[in-house]
């Protein structure tokens, strides 16, 4: 069931243009950013100031034959090689080829044709064991995909995902073999009506979706039909400002007890509420909004009411966070660059600040 939950990622990123980050023009500098955990540059910045932040980014960039460029992207995590990659770019700025190496040793390659298309992948680890993945494209349509063990390319596959679509280009359904894993969709005017995951033990996870082609409902079912199980119910009322909730997910959760979220107009999460098996509330945490950011998260639990209320930058980079419990006091935390400062309370008073560098605890002191 995983897998074909990952196949959605894919079948939506198949097409996605990879950014080129470097400037052409600075073809053979090295160029340094503010990144994240993806290896997305996000400022551009000295080598010292990139490196002293959370995740840094190196890029360098030169030219290929026939017009295409290779670029050389470096990622550091607290000044510790995270990921080195080597890229191939066609001349409008899309890769050909992605080589990513990591210091256990272990591998990754992606090959795309000129037409964007994802046409191997492969994974292998310090031992050189691994596997390859090759897909087969007819125009955008993926038609098939197929996956084999390194070092044994002309034996059998590992598995073979097939691809069927509908005489107007719609997929309707992805079958595996051997492990007869499955997916199907079921559409009507363009809009979908269902998605159907089937695992290899026969169990079926189908969605549903309403007449405007929203997610409805989830249903599990077992492989003889006889248990369904609903998952995930959605509603969804009209907003007429920010302040009424948009849509509201219900969710039956593996211990019995059920998750109500519920979003505003804009999608931003409002409430999130929990409910036991006897339909009393367990929990409710509310967030307020400023924009795109979260204001504040209050949660009401066993008659415990924990308020945090956030502070940010011009940039939107919080550095700020004040915790209240019952409406006392007690946390208080400041980021400045690398630097954070944490204030804990007691009864009003400061008993203990501490401050960070990079997550690191530098320094401690008692107050009282």
């Amino acid at each position: 069931m995983r897998r074909f939950l990952a196949l959605r990622a894919f079948l939506s990123a198949a097409l996605v243009s990879y950014p080129a980050f470097a400037d052409p023009a600075a073809a053979g500098q090295l160029l340094w950013y503010r990144s994240d955990a993806a290896g997305i540059a996000y400022e551009r910045l000295a080598e010292a100031a990139a490196l002293r932040g959370e995740w840094a980014l190196s890029i360098a960039s030169s030219s290929a034959a026939e017009g295409r460029r290779t670029e050389t992207k470096t990622l550091y995590h607290h000044s510790e090689l995270n990921s080195a990659s080597v890229s191939l770019l066609f001349p409008s700025g899309f890769p050909e080829s992605v080589e990513t190496s990591y210091p256990d040793g272990y591998r990754r390659s992606e090959r795309y044709d000129a037409g964007r298309h994802l046409i191997e992948e492969r994974s292998v680890d310090a031992g050189g064991e691994g596997t390859v993945v090759a897909y087969r494209w007819d125009g955008d349509r993926i038609l098939s995909s197929e996956a084999r063990s390194i070092g044994a390319e002309k034996g059998e596959p590992l598995w073979t995902d097939t691809y069927r679509y509908s005489r107007a280009g719609a997929l309707l359904s992805v079958s595996r073999t051997p492990d007869g894993t499955a997916f199907a969709q079921e559409s009507r005017g363009g809009l979908p009506r269902s998605i159907e995951f089937r695992g290899a033990d026969g169990e079926t996870e189908t969605t549903f979706f309403d007449g405007s082609g929203r997610e409805a409902e989830t249903v599990r079912a077992s492989a003889d039909g006889k248990t369904r199980t609903t998952v995930e119910k959605v509603s969804y009322a009209a907003a007429s400002d920010s302040a009424v909730p948009g849509s509201t997910r219900r969710k039956a959760n593996a211990d019995g007890t059920r998750t109500e979220t519920a979003f505003d107009a804009r999608g931003r999460t409002v409430s999130e509420t929990v409910y036991g098996t006897d339909e009393k509330k367990i929990s409710e945490t509310r967030f307020e909004w400023k924009g795109e950011r979260i204001a504040s998260r209050t949660t009401e639990r066993n008659g415990v009411v924990l308020v945090e209320e956030y502070g940010y930058d011009e940039a939107g980079v919080r550095i700020a966070e004040r915790d209240y419990r019952n409406g006392v006091l007690e946390r208080t935390v400041s980021r400045e660059g690398d630097m954070e400062n944490e204030l804990l309370y007691k009864d009003g008073k400061a008993v203990l600040r501490a401050t960070y560098r990079d997550g690191s605890l530098v320094s401690e002191e008692r107050l009282r």
